[in-house]
């Protein structure tokens, strides 16, 4: 998720294979750098709110992601990628004026 600026980005990384989950959080804005449990603790509560499936519309995964980890009107870009548990694996990309 980009913001206008370099020092405005937002970068979510989740992981999940098998037993073993990886996680990693970045917001320049708010100067904030996670890694492993640290950045699960960040991020599960914006992930736990979302309900994707590979049937679900790009413009509804765009919005569940701006409200699950409350991003501001004024951004550039999001980008989400997502490897589904059946393998599926989609992209979804928003580019704002």
């Amino acid at each position: 998720m980009n913001f206008p600026g370099v020092d405005n980005e937002i970068e979510i990384n989740y992981e999940e294979n098998r037993d073993k989950v990886e996680a990693a959080y970045k917001n320049e804005k708010m100067k904030t750098n996670l890694a492993g449990n640290d950045a699960m603790a960040e991020i599960e509560g914006g992930l736990s709110q979302m309900e994707l499936t590979p049937k679900t519309a790009d413009e509804e995964v765009i919005t569940q992601v701006i409200e699950a980890f409350g991003i501001e009107e004024g951004f550039t870009e999001i980008e989400v990628e997502v490897t589904y548990p059946d393998g599926v694996k989609k992209e979804y990309k928003q580019i704002s004026n």
